[in-house]
């Protein structure tokens, strides 16, 4: 009874996560990809780590303060004999105390090393950006496929009712004698093929459920249901100049490698330090007795310069080798750029193809429906053959097809372009 109980309150918890998720929308996915989505929340580690790295060029540079203490019993102490007594040497217990400081005054690697640590933390908070632009997108583009294979099932699903209406006309047709057996077969056949992409579809459908869910960072059986807002996307055409200059200024990955750029003219720098002097200042101050609370105590203060005089020629390697890698940070800057402004012009271009495809589709599916309409009204009067109304039904699912794919290829494409400038271009 009690193993009873539990599963049912086990079932009902499930049924009421799920059921409190509800209907997911396009933000509500990409809300839950920042939060689960396992490659973005590891760059948002890797920034993390950055800011801690800068805490750490930081505590370098901050005073160093050491104390230590010890005690020494000393069970069996030597004796020796002075003026007729017995002396015993040394002390039976030992305290020894002492307190350190050292502070560097003037350390070249130490700056360096923290206008490094500053430049990477950018770096990594670009970094982070792009990764999440580029994860916006990606749950745009499975969202939008989702829906779009969603659509294809309900268009399959109406193209098989077309299909089962012609095929029972044409069989009433044929009882009639007015049509041959062949019209009844052709109906039969497109049919079972309406059937099969039916199957078809509806496995897109699954498979693109899951590759949402994978996107989102879900394992890809989780349970799922999304829906469509309905609003149109007021996006305002700036023209390609307009977009590839935002590009330089807004893209971030282009803001990563700049900021790289800086990180690699400092680590030449850093190279070179290894040709200047530190200096730094230690102080001590040491106490000991037999008791805890000494009474003999010393100190010292010191002032220290150090400077590599010869290392093998090691600093001057370093030094080329910190330019070599420079020249590669530049060399690199020049192609990303490049690449990214033939994405962001590639990205334009696709979007005003997707646009005006909208619009052509459109039109071509109110023809493909008013021509079929009227070739299966000939057909039942005896003016079309057969085949005459299977190539109409079969340019009118096409049509319904392509005019769906369009819509969400333009949503799709307007994404596209955001990601590649870096900025949203919806009102």
């Amino acid at each position: 009874m009690k193993k009873t109980a539990l599963l049912f309150y086990i079932i009902c918890f499930l049924h009421v996560s799920f059921a409190g998720e509800g209907k997911l929308t396009l933000d509500n996915c990409i809300n839950i990809a920042l939060e689960e989505n396992k490659l973005y929340l590891a760059a948002k580690i890797d920034k993390d780590l950055a800011d801690l790295n800068l805490k750490k060029a930081v505590a370098v540079a901050l005073p160093e303060i050491s104390a230590k203490s010890s005690y020494t019993n000393n069970g069996l102490l030597p004796e020796t004999e002075f003026q007729g007594m017995k002396v015993t040497i040394g002390q039976k217990k030992i305290y020894s105390n002492s307190l350190s400081i050292s502070q560097p005054l003037f350390n070249r690697r130490t700056f360096i090393l923290f206008k490094g640590a500053k430049i990477t933390v950018k770096s990594e908070q670009n970094k982070l950006s792009e990764e999440k632009n580029l994860l916006v997108f990606n749950v745009t583009e499975a969202f939008y496929g989702l829906l779009r294979a969603k659509k294809i099932v309900s268009l399959q699903k109406s193209a098989i009712d077309l299909m089962k209406e012609h095929l029972k006309n044409a069989e009433a047709l044929f009882k009639n004698g007015i049509v041959i057996e062949t019209d009844v077969l052709g109906a039969e056949m497109e049919l079972a093929k309406a059937e099969k992409n039916l199957l078809t579809a509806s496995q897109n459908e699954i498979l693109a459920a899951e590759n949402l869910n994978l996107v989102l960072g879900r394992d890809p059986g989780y349970p799922l249901e999304i829906e469509e807002e309905l609003k149109e996307i007021n996006y305002t055409d700036e023209g390609l100049d307009f977009y590839q200059n935002e590009t330089k200024s807004k893209r971030p990955a282009l803001k990563k490698i700049k900021e790289d750029l800086l990180l690699a003219e400092e680590n030449v720098s850093l190279a070179r330090a290894g040709y200047w002097p530190t200096f730094s200042i230690k102080g001590n101050y040491n106490w000991s007795d037999d008791k805890f609370v000494p009474g003999n105590d010393s100190w010292n203060i010191g002032l220290t310069a150090d400077i590599s005089l010869f290392n093998g020629g090691f600093t001057r390697i370093e030094t080329r080798e910190a330019g070599y890698k420079l020249e590669q940070v530049k060399n690199q800057l020049w192609q990303n750029e490049q690449s990214v402004l033939l994405e962001t012009k590639q990205a334009y271009m696709k979007l005003e193809e997707t646009r005006q495809l909208v619009g052509v589709n459109k039109k071509i599916e109110n023809i493909a429906e008013k021509n079929f309409e009227i070739i299966r009204k000939s057909y039942m009067a005896g003016l079309v053959p057969n085949t005459t109304v299977l190539e109409a039904y079969t340019a009118l699912l096409e049509a319904r097809t392509n005019k769906v794919s369009s819509d969400y290829d333009y949503r799709i494409a307007v994404a596209r372009l955001e990601k590649a400038v870096g900025i949203s271009l919806i009102d």
